[in-house]
């Protein structure tokens, strides 16, 4: 098999938790390579090397529970930041990113990633750039001065919702001078 640039492969499950004969990944390393290939059990996007990677020693998700899971609605470059640092935090290589990511997704881009062309995926690379280009129009951009300007208060809107909505907006400007929104909100106002 092939070695990868961050970590080896392994044709077996790891032995390097002798102390540790329970460990996680001993057992789930020792199941996926005790059968043979089930179809059910991989993403036929992922290539083989990809399918059976393992996960790395030292590998220790606990703080991925904290990580908001992609529901195609975030700028997914900046969702991929978030996702590789807390790969790399938990002890995980590129390997790791790849073999991890379907955990991540909600619903929604969990069906688009079952849907990929069959051994389309071979790296972290392969999957940052196919991830990105599909979601990248999906994402909601932010807001611009002219957004700002339009919002005004509805006849018979509450002051409270109003300004709620007017800071909403003004939260996703960036770089607006303060007498720009004094003005917008001002603007907004109703009579």
């Amino acid at each position: 098999m092939t070695k990868f640039q961050d970590e080896s492969y392994h044709a077996g499950p790891s032995r390097s938790h002798d102390r540790y004969p329970n460990d996680a990944r001993d057992i789930i390393n020792a199941k996926r390579h005790g059968r043979p290939a089930d179809e059910t059990d991989r993403f036929p996007a992922f290539s083989q090397n990809r399918n059976y990677a393992e996960y790395p020693t030292g590998f220790n998700p606990v703080n991925m529970q904290n990580l908001k899971k992609y529901d195609g609605k975030q700028d997914p470059r900046q969702w991929l930041r978030i996702y590789s640092s807390a790969i790399k935090v938990a002890g995980g290589t590129n390997s790791t990113k790849v073999i991890y990511f379907p955990i991540a997704l909600e619903s929604a881009p969990l069906t688009w990633l079952e849907r990929l062309r069959h051994d389309s995926i071979h790296s972290w690379e392969d999957l940052k750039k196919i991830f990105i280009d599909n979601f990248q129009g999906s994402i909601h951009r932010p807001a611009t001065r002219h957004d700002l300007r339009l919002c005004k208060q509805e006849r018979g809107e509450a002051l409270r919702s109003y300004i709620k909505r007017f800071f909403d907006t003004r939260a996703t400007i960036a770089n607006i001078a303060d007498a720009d929104v004094i003005d917008c909100f001002h603007n907004g106002l109703a009579a």
